[in-house]
Parts: C-alpha cells; sequence; structure tokens
C-alpha cells in the first residue's frame, strides 16, 4: 500500500508545478525529506522537472558508476542487505538516497509531465487525489495538507512531530478496535 503525496514548486511569477509521487507521502516520509533535503530553488525546481516520481529520496540524480541498493531479498522476513549497484538505478535497484522517477528510471512514458497552474488560487483549489499535498513557496518555505491537517500549513519539524502524534493515536485506536473485534 502507498500514501501518494503531490510535490509543487512555485515560481518567482507565482505559477505552479506540481508531480505526482507514489509513496511514503506522509509528513514523516516525504515531509521529512522535502524540508531537509530540498533547501534551494534549484534543486527544488530540478527535482519537479523530473516529472511523476515513484520514490522520493534527498538527490534528484543517481550515481551513474557507483551507488549501493537494499536487496529486500524474498518477501519472508530476510533483512534487507546493501549491495554494490554498479550504476543501475530501478525499482529493482533503487540507489539509496536517490529519487526514483517514473520516466528516467522506470520507462514509463504516460502521464508524467509537470502539472502546472497559473496561480496559488488555482493550484489550492484543485482537487487532488492524493492523500498529501506540498508546496515550496516562491520565499522558500514549505507548506502542507491532507488528512487531519486540512489547509495549507507550514512545514516544520513542530507539525511534522504533531502529525506523528496523531498516526501514533490512530494506530492505537485501530488496535484497541481490533482486539475488540477478536474478543467478541
Amino acid at each position: 500500500m502507498s500514501t501518494r503525496s503531490t510535490i509543487a514548486f512555485e515560481n518567482k511569477d507565482g505559477t505552479i508545478r506540481a508531480v505526482f509521487c507514489h509513496w511514503n507521502g506522509s509528513p514523516v516520509d516525504n515531509g521529512r525529506t522535502l524540508l531537509d533535503g530540498y533547501t534551494s530553488r534549484a534543486k527544488t525546481a530540478k527535482l519537479i522537472d523530473g516529472g511523476a516520481i515513484s520514490v522520493l529520496d534527498v538527490n534528484v540524480e543517481y550515481d551513474p558508476k557507483g551507488g549501493v541498493y537494499y536487496d529486500w531479498g524474498d518477501i519472508r522476513g530476510n533483512s534487507p542487505a546493501l549491495k554494490p549497484a554498479n550504476g543501475k538505478h530501478n525499482f529493482e535497484h533503487r540507489q539509496v538516497g536517490a529519487t526514483l522517477y517514473y520516466a528516467r528510471d522506470r520507462g514509463d512514458a504516460d502521464g508524467i509531465a509537470p502539472m502546472e497552474f497559473k496561480n496559488f488560487k488555482e493550484f489550492s483549489k484543485s482537487k487532488f487525489l492524493e492523500e498529501w499535498v506540498y508546496l515550496r513557496r516562491a520565499d522558500g518555505k514549505w507548506w502542507f495538507r491532507g488528512h487531519e491537517v486540512r489547509n495549507f500549513t507550514r512545514l516544520t519539524p513542530a507539525a511534522i512531530k504533531k502529525h506523528s502524534a496523531y498516526v501514533d493515536a490512530e494506530l492505537e485506536k485501530w488496535a484497541k478496535e481490533e482486539q475488540s473485534l477478536k474478543a467478541s
């Protein structure tokens, strides 16, 4: 199962470009990666230029001559081992620390181009299907919305921590409900 997100970038002229991201869209994952790893305009613009993202990571590029990837073994719970990537970077051999794009790295061609919005008003009224939406404003600050965060809110370490506490409480609630169902 995936937690999808939209990642967007506001240009200095107020236009906005956005891309879909399939995996790890929650503030604890992609939110933290964006806040810590995408602090410059140039790097964030380059991230969006790549089109739709399968897996976000701290680097836009991968190492074409080296790198390492996690070999997850089989599905019976073997611990992952780091192995040399030898320049490979795809869904089966995703280099640690490198973003995985649908077009560049997986060979998918359809629907990967960034979406374009003429301003923040148009962007904010869009009905994204993804669970989380992230926007790096022209001033360099990250904002987000989704699930329990209905309006755009500054993405900060405190906001990520608050979301994490919310998720922990929801998981605890679900676990109690499941135990109650099993007991009846």
